[in-house]
């Protein structure tokens, strides 16, 4: 059985199939294959930006939920003493 590549070896592996579509202007299917490059290469970026996106967020989850029920915390706790 073999073992699943990890996600950076994907990457690295369509990126360098996409670096290798490179047409020449004799190739018919020349417009066709740089926009299918173009769409392949367009979706990596924005998936890339996505996934950032999210890593940064679900990295700052933790601190801003401590911040959130520390500031719940004292809101309550002021109440109670007020009473």
């Amino acid at each position: 059985m073999t073992t699943p590549k990890s996600l950076a070896d994907q990457f690295i592996e369509v990126m360098a199939a996409l670096r290798d579509i490179e047409p020449t202007n004799d190739e018919p299917m020349r417009h066709q294959m740089r926009t299918a490059k173009r769409l392949a290469e367009s979706i990596i970026e924005h998936a890339l930006r996505n996934a950032w996106e999210l890593a940064s967020c679900a990295r700052s989850l933790p601190k801003e939920s401590k911040d959130i029920v520390d500031e719940a915390l004292k809101v309550h706790l002021g109440r109670e003493g007020k009473s």
